[in-house]
């Protein structure tokens, strides 16, 4: 009989525990013919009684049979250390505690609290973005600026936004008349802020997830605060997140890429082991400023390519998050041994 590996998965589909040995499967029997594993690899026969009516849960033998594996050999029913079980069934068994075999210990996920950027990183919200763009530029004659291309301005808050967008539209304007503009747009956007945002895919399961690990999860972004509360609160997500940071929160000058909100992020939860998620060079500085770790989302609003982010890592969907944190920590394990 050949080696395996057993896969713990919790209900996510995620790997807990990974152990390599031969193949046992759950059952329960009233046979007391027990097996003992040895620490060589050798099995022994062991013959134990047990009173009628103890309830256990045995682990069976399983053969690898031929038929079953390209290149298996097929031992007839022999077994191996002198063990019979049948061509095709096994009648070993090594009786352990009942739900012990199928509760294996957890391993603790390695952050405590995740904080994510919202614009291009939990959310697509280019499209009502672009609608509040493209209203601000109708108002002084401007033509508008595709969708697909707001895209392209995200990063830094509204007001970089904009500025970003007069350029591609025939360049600056005055100090008093852009000032003018971005009320207009942040007024506009208030209005209009959840008709076409959505959680990028996959990002329900994300949340549940983390939450299902017991992570505190938070919203750290240089939108205006009362936007980013509004947008999420808007779209029923708001309860998910212990606090909602966003770049007026502290005042001027503290938004990212300078650290100063995700230290806010860490001191109102406690302090513990953090993560942040983000999608721009705004989100890999300040994570960096703050001596924690960041990973990318490829699908959002880039300022460079995912890869030269600077980031700890790179995901290109959501369903990705959680086993890449877990990488993380088989990383750092690695680098400290």
């Amino acid at each position: 009989m050949g080696r395996a590996e057993l896969w713990f998965l919790n209900g996510d589909g995620y790997l807990v525990v990974k152990r390599c040995f031969k193949l046992f499967a759950a059952m329960t029997c009233d046979d007391d013919l027990p097996v003992r594993f040895e620490a060589g690899g050798a099995f022994q026969k062991v013959v134990q009684h047990r009173a009628a009516g103890d309830r256990m849960q045995d682990l069976v033998q399983i053969t690898a049979h031929a038929r079953a594996f390209s290149g298996g050999e097929n031992d007839n029913g022999e077994g191996r250390g002198g063990i019979g079980h049948g061509a095709s069934s096994a009648s070993n068994r090594l009786p352990i505690p009942a739900g012990e075999a199928i509760n294996p210990p957890m391993i603790p996920f390695p952050f405590d609290i995740v904080g994510f950027d919202l614009d291009g990183t939990l959310l697509d919200t280019h499209v009502d973005l672009a609608e509040a763009v493209n209203h601000a530029l109708a108002l002084i004659g401007r033509e508008p600026v595709p969708a697909a291309r707001v895209r392209d301005l995200v990063g830094g808050g509204a007001r970089k936004m904009l500025a970003r967008a007069l350029d591609v539209t025939g360049g600056p304007i005055a100090n008093e008349e852009f000032e003018r503009l971005h009320r207009e747009l942040i007024v506009f956007y208030e209005a209009n802020i959840a008709r076409h945002s959505v959680l990028f895919p996959g990002g329900q399961r994300m949340l549940d997830g983390l939450a299902d690990r017991g992570v505190r999860i938070a919203v750290v972004t240089n939108k205006l605060e009362r936007l980013a509360v509004r947008l999420l609160g808007e779209l029923g997500l708001l309860e998910r997140f212990f606090t909602v940071i966003g770049g007026d929160t502290l005042g001027p000058g503290r938004a990212k890429p300078a650290p100063d909100l995700l230290h806010e992020m860490i001191a109102r939860a406690g302090r513990g082991r953090t993560a942040y998620v983000g999608d721009t060079t705004y989100d890999t500085r300040a994570a960096a400023a703050a001596g924690i770790p960041c990973i990318v989302v490829s699908f959002g609003f880039n300022d460079l390519p995912p890869e030269d982010l600077g980031a700890a890592g790179v995901i290109g969907h959501f369903d990705e998050l959680i086993p890449s944190l877990e990488r993380l920590r088989i990383q750092a394990d690695a680098i400290s041994q």
